[in-house]
C-alpha cells in the first residue's frame, strides 16, 4: 500500500490530526499520573556501586581512566553526561538541599536549638533523620510524564516518516520536512504536560501548600529538563536520517525557536502556581485571623508576659509552612516568605488602625458635643469609603483596645518578628516595622509631645513609618481610664512603663492630630 493514493487522499491533514491526537494522548496520561501521584518528593536510593547506573565506557565504569584521561575528556564540552536510568534528561541531578525549619541542616545546628532539639532527645533523632534523607526536587510522576514525551516523540516521528515515504506531501510553507512536524508534535505536548500538571486536581481544597509547591516543583523541573530531552530527540533525528542536509541549519534553529517556546509555556505555568502557592497560604492564614480573632476582647485591662494564642497558631502554620517551600528556588521560597509576613502585617495594621463604625461613640466626652458631631461629620464619608473596600470575609478593624491591650499586641509583633529572623531570609522582619511602629509609639510616653506641630521632624525620625491617619483612628477606638481605674491600675503601668490616656486626654490628642490634618490637605 505504499503508493496507494486513494487511501492519503482521504485525509490529506493526517499529520494534523496526527498532532492533534498526541497532544489530547499526552493530556490524559499527566492527568492519569499526576492523580496517582502522592505528590511527595522523590527519595534518593543510595548505591554502593556505580557502575549500576553507569554504561560501558562512562568514567564511573571504566575504573581504570587516569588523570590523562580525564583531562582529554573535559576537552569534550559538546557530549552530554550518560543518563541515568529512572532520572533521565538530567532528572538526576535536580536534589533538594537538606532543610530544616527553611535553613540548611548540619548536624552542628541542633546543638544550638531549643532543649527539644538536644542530643538524645525523640525531636533531635527524627531531625537528624530527616536531615540525612536526599531527596529529589520532583515526585514520582514527573520521570514518566516526561518519558511519555519522549516516547510519544518517537512515535510520532515514526508515524510521520512513514506518511512520507507512503508519498505524503507537506505544506509548502513547511521547509524543515518531517522534523519540524516532530518539534511541534514536542513542544504541544510538553505544553499540555505542564497543564495538565497545574489543572491535576478537582478543587482547590483539595490541595495544601506542600503538594502545591510539589506541583510548581515538578513542573519547574519538566523545563529544566527541556535542552537535555531536545538533544536527545535531535540526535536521534539525525541517527535514523529525517533530518536532511539541506534542512540541517534551518532544523536546529526551528528546534531552538520551539524549545524557548515550550520553555515560555513551562514558566507560566510555574507563575500561574506560584500564585496559586501564595493563595492557599493566604487564605489559610485569613481563616485563622477571622477564628481567633472574631470575638477577641482587645481591653485587657492587664498586661501578658507571653503571646496571644492567635500568634503562636499562625507561626506555627507559618513554620509548616515555609517547610514546605523546601523544593522551590532561593527566589521563590523568599518571595513567599515575605508574602506571608506582608499579609499577617497588613491585616493586623488593618485590624488595629482601621475606621470602625461603632469606635467614634466610644471615647468622646460627652461635654463636648459639637465637637462629637464635627468628628462624625468629618470622618462619615471616608468610614464608608473604607468598609467598603473590606472584602466581607475580611475580619472588620477592632472597636475598642487600651493600653494593656497595645502592649500585648507589642508582644506579639516582637514574637513575629523574632520568628522572621529566625528563617534566615535577609530583611523578613522589617515585614512588621509599620506595625511595630505603629504599636510602639501608641505605648510611648512622650507621644503627646511628638504629635506637637513642632515636633515633627523628631516623631519622624523616631517613627518613620508612623502615619496619622492611622494615629486618629487607633485613638477613636481607644479606651481611656478614668481616675479611678488609673489609681486601681498605678502599679500595672509602672512596671511596664507605657502610656495610659484618660478620656480628656484622648479627645485633646484627637484634636490636635485632626488639626495637621486639616492642615496638609
Amino acid at each position: 500500500r505504499r503508493f496507494d493514493k486513494e487511501l492519503l487522499a482521504m485525509d490529506v491533514d493526517i499529520i494534523m490530526t496526527g498532532l492533534k491526537v498526541a497532544q489530547e494522548e499526552q493530556l490524559k496520561i499527566t492527568a492519569k499520573l499526576v492523580n496517582d501521584d502522592r505528590k511527595e518528593p522523590m527519595r534518593i536510593l543510595r548505591r554502593s556501586n556505580p557502575v549500576l547506573s553507569s554504561p560501558r565506557g562512562s568514567p564511573a565504569f571504566d575504573h581504570t581512566t587516569n588523570s590523562t584521561d580525564n583531562d582529554s575528556s573535559t576537552n569534550n564540552k559538546h557530549i552530554p553526561p550518560p543518563e541515568e536510568k529512572n532520572q533521565p534528561f538530567g532528572l538526576s541531578d535536580l536534589k533538594q538541599n537538606n532543610r530544616i525549619n527553611g535553613n540548611d541542616s548540619s548536624e552542628e545546628d541542633h546543638d544550638t536549638l531549643d532543649p527539644n532539639y538536644q542530643r538524645g532527645t525523640l525531636r533531635y533523632i527524627q531531625n537528624m533523620e530527616a536531615s540525612q534523607t536526599s531527596l529529589y526536587k520532583f515526585s514520582s510522576c514527573l520521570p514518566q510524564i516526561i518519558r511519555s514525551i519522549h516516547a510519544r516523540a518517537i512515535t510520532f516521528a515514526a508515524f510521520a516518516l512513514s506518511q512520507e515515504e507512503l508519498g505524503q506531501v507537506f505544506s509548502s510553507n513547511n521547509t524543515r520536512g518531517v522534523a519540524g512536524y516532530v518539534l511541534d508534535c514536542v513542544e504541544e505536548c510538553i505544553a499540555v504536560a505542564a497543564i495538565g500538571m497545574k489543572e491535576g486536581f478537582d478543587h482547590l481544597t483539595e490541595l495544601d501548600v506542600a503538594k502545591a509547591v510539589q506541583i510548581t516543583s515538578n513542573i519547574a523541573c519538566l523545563q529544566s529538563a527541556l535542552p537535555r530531552l531536545y538533544g536527545t530527540l535531535m540526535r536521534g533525528m539525525c541517527h535514523v536520517g529525517i533530518l536532511r542536509a539541506d534542512q540541517l541549519e534551518e532544523t536546529f534553529r526551528y528546534a531552538d525557536q520551539t524549545l524557548k517556546g515550550a520553555d515560555k509555556k513551562c514558566d507560566s505555568e510555574v507563575g500561574a502556581m506560584y500564585a496559586l502557592v501564595y493563595e492557599i497560604c493566604r487564605n489559610k492564614i485569613d481563616n485563622l485571623i477571622n477564628f481567633s480573632l472574631q470575638n477577641f476582647n482587645w481591653v485587657a485591662k492587664s498586661a501578658r508576659k507571653l503571646p496571644n494564642a492567635y500568634c503562636e497558631s499562625l507561626i506555627e502554620y507559618m513554620k509548616f509552612a515555609f517547610t514546605s517551600l523546601s523544593s522551590m528556588d532561593d527566589g521563590s521560597r523568599a518571595g513567599l516568605h515575605f508574602s506571608c509576613c506582608g499579609h499577617i502585617a497588613e491585616r493586623l495594621v488593618i485590624l488595629l488602625s482601621g475606621r470602625s463604625p461603632t469606635a467614634k461613640k466610644l471615647n468622646i466626652n460627652d461635654e463636648d458635643s459639637q465637637f462629637q458631631q464635627q468628628l462624625q461629620n468629618a470622618n462619615s464619608k471616608a468610614m464608608m469609603d473604607d468598609n467598603n473596600n473590606l472584602d466581607e470575609d475580611i475580619l472588620p478593624p477592632m472597636c475598642r483596645i487600651d493600653a494593656f491591650g497595645l502592649k500585648n499586641l507589642s508582644i506579639d509583633v516582637a514574637q513575629f518578628e523574632t520568628f522572621a529572623n529566625s528563617t534566615g531570609v535577609p530583611q523578613l522582619g522589617e515585614c512588621f516595622n509599620e506595625l511595630k511602629g505603629l504599636v510602639n509609639a501608641m505605648l510611648d510616653k512622650d507621644l503627646p509631645l511628638l504629635l506637637q506641630p513642632e515636633n515633627e521632624i523628631a516623631r519622624r525620625r523616631k517613627y518613620p513609618y508612623l502615619n496619622l491617619e492611622k494615629v486618629y483612628n487607633i485613638l477613636e477606638k481607644y479606651v481611656g481610664f478614668g481616675l479611678g481605674d488609673k489609681l486601681i491600675r498605678q502599679s500595672g503601668v509602672k512596671d511596664y512603663d507605657i502610656l495610659v490616656l484618660e478620656k480628656k486626654e484622648i479627645a485633646q490628642l484627637m484634636r490636635l492630630v485632626k488639626q495637621q490634618l486639616e492642615a496638609n490637605n
